[in-house]
């Protein structure tokens, strides 16, 4: 399911204001909760990914965070504080202006609704990974895919490199373990063309979800996630595995 959500709810401005955008970053280091909204298909609207961070001073329930558009590191942010009450919270958000909008977030198992106004999204909550596509080898498990902006990628990992071991224990293509929650570590041995071997230490960064029916897990900046229903059986086996 997918709600048609108008820009107009998180409307660009021509200035925004780096101080808001600076404050929002440096109350989001170290994430607890990521969900990422899927544009509708065939319309112009963007990604929008809200964090939530627990805010243990607040009482129970009490979380800050932001929400961004477009893409998770964009610099179009915005500061968002309120208190869950079982399943529901009431929140309120802040434009690059200073004005606070009210708006309600219900979660529902890996999802989560988001209203403001008369606007509705529904976002699907993000797993935590470092932005490979596997394979099953003889010795392990072969990296096919590296995506140049997530950790794997920025640490000088290979297409062709082989991970023996996840965490000290050999690699396991029914159970990797390379998944997990965003912002914790994970150690790949690693088996190179040449016969060398390394270690990398990489953190967990959020990843799309793949939609129900298959699909590809893009990067966090991509735009073409809307024809992600259509590819093909072949395409959604091969993305499955992105780690």
């Amino acid at each position: 399911m997918c709600f048609h959500a108008p820009r107009a709810a998180f409307a660009r401005q021509d200035q925004p204001n780096p101080q808001v955008a600076q404050k929002s970053r440096a109350a989001a280091t170290a994430p607890s909760s990521y969900w990422l909204h899927f544009p509708c298909r065939f319309t112009d609207e963007e990604h929008i990914w809200v964090d939530l961070l627990a805010r243990p001073n607040g009482g129970l329930g009490a979380f800050n965070g932001f929400i961004s558009v477009g893409s998770r590191d964009s610099e179009r942010r915005f500061p968002i504080e309120g208190r869950f009450i079982g399943k529901t919270a009431k929140a309120q958000f802040t434009d690059e202006d200073g004005v606070k909008f009210p708006c309600t977030l219900t979660l529902d198992g890996l999802r989560m609704q988001f209203e403001t106004g008369r606007t509705l999204y529904e976002l699907e909550k993000c797993a935590g990974g470092v932005g490979i596509g596997i394979d099953q080898a003889a010795n392990g498990l072969r990296i096919t895919l590296v995506r140049p902006d997530y950790p794997a990628g920025k640490a000088g990992l290979r297409e062709g490199d082989i991970i023996t071991a996840v965490d000290g224990r050999l690699a396991n293509p029914v159970d990797p373990g390379i998944r997990g929650e965003i912002g914790t570590p994970v150690k790949l041995a690693i088996l190179r063309v040449d016969g060398s071997t390394r270690e990398f230490t990489l953190t967990r960064a959020p990843l799309e979800l793949a939609r129900s029916g298959g699909g590809r897990s893009m990067g966090p900046s991509a735009r073409d996630s809307t024809d992600r229903d259509d590819r093909s059986s072949r395409d959604s086996q091969n993305d499955r595995d992105e780690r």
